[in-house]
């Protein structure tokens, strides 16, 4: 009996490993860019990881680069619950010239790291094979029509360790990035890409920044050895150190882009006069409707 029930636990062990979305290790600094400094640091990351052979940090490394257009909708409950503990929820659209290449969903957890630079990603493929009269009625929800009917348990189950109802969840903000990366590899896959991102919030008020990841292959990072993770991490902070002795102003920020933007916008003035502008256009009307009607009495 004992025997039958290990075996059981094993098997349902074994199934749900097969079935859930692979996870992985994301390890990245990032730097806050002066508005000022956006060309001019771009231009020094062309010259010294691209336009150099790059023989004097490893004399097998190459470059790469690349210019596309993410445009992300994150998600959260009306508390901000994913907020405060800096968990990263977004449907995440790419595009290349224009084409959309690559729709996901993305969550991002926080992997024990003090630090901030290393953190959990799990990705889910987009739910697009819903079907008029379908009795799914889970795909009536803003957030989990997006997200397969056979991965909401896994992804859910996720949630609720960290105590958020997934059904609470609303679109919160949109933001578009402008991303221009130096990919640098050792062989086949690229070992750090170097990121430059420009901003911007899809709403009003209209405001943005600038920042600069410094990321280790999600892919590589995660199955490499312990040998070639402390080779990896020791590569990417000469990168670091070398960029800051030319940047000096730059400041490392390791909170995700979804709270940087919600900080921006808590803290832009213009905030309360965009939340009761509608109130201030319906008093104004009623009040131009009241004098209009006193004329006419009065005429």
């Amino acid at each position: 009996m004992i025997k039958t029930a290990r075996l059981l636990i094993f098997a349902i062990g074994f199934a749900a490993s097969i079935a859930a979305p692979a996870q992985r290790i994301e390890s990245e600094y990032k730097l806050d860019v002066p508005p000022e400094a956006v060309d001019s640091l771009w231009a020094f990351m062309v010259d010294t990881f691209a336009a150099r052979d790059l023989s004097h940090y490893d004399s097998s490394l190459t470059y790469s680069f690349s210019e596309e257009v993410f445009e992300d909708q994150y998600f959260d409950t009306p508390r901000h619950d994913l907020a405060n503990l800096q968990i990263g929820l977004r449907y995440r659209r790419r595009y290349v010239a224009d084409t959309l290449v690559k729709e996901l969903v993305q969550l991002k957890l926080p992997a024990g790291d003090s630090s901030g630079v290393a953190r959990r990603e799990i990705k889910f493929g987009v739910y697009r094979k819903v079907k008029k009269g379908s009795a799914d009625r889970m795909a009536l929800h803003p957030f989990w029509r997006l997200i397969r009917p056979s991965e909401r348990p896994e992804l859910n189950r996720l949630l609720i360790y960290y105590h958020i109802e997934a059904n609470e969840l609303r679109s919160e903000l949109r933001l578009r990035q402008l991303r221009r990366r130096v990919y640098i590899s050792r062989g086949a896959e690229p070992l750090i890409t170097l990121t430059l991102d420009q901003v911007e919030h899809r709403g009003l008020p209209h405001l943005g920044y600038a920042e600069l990841e410094m990321e280790l292959n999600e892919v590589r990072y995660t199955q490499a050895s312990a040998e070639e993770r402390l080779l990896m991490e020791r590569l990417n902070k000469r990168f670091k150190q070398e960029i800051l002795s030319r940047f000096p102003q730059m400041q490392q920020d390791q909170r995700p882009k979804y709270n940087k933007l919600l900080d921006l916008l808590e803290q832009d003035p213009r905030r309360e006069l965009l939340y009761y502008w509608p109130y201030a256009l319906l008093f104004a009307l009623i009040l131009a409707a009241a004098t209009g009607l006193l004329l006419r009495r009065n005429g």
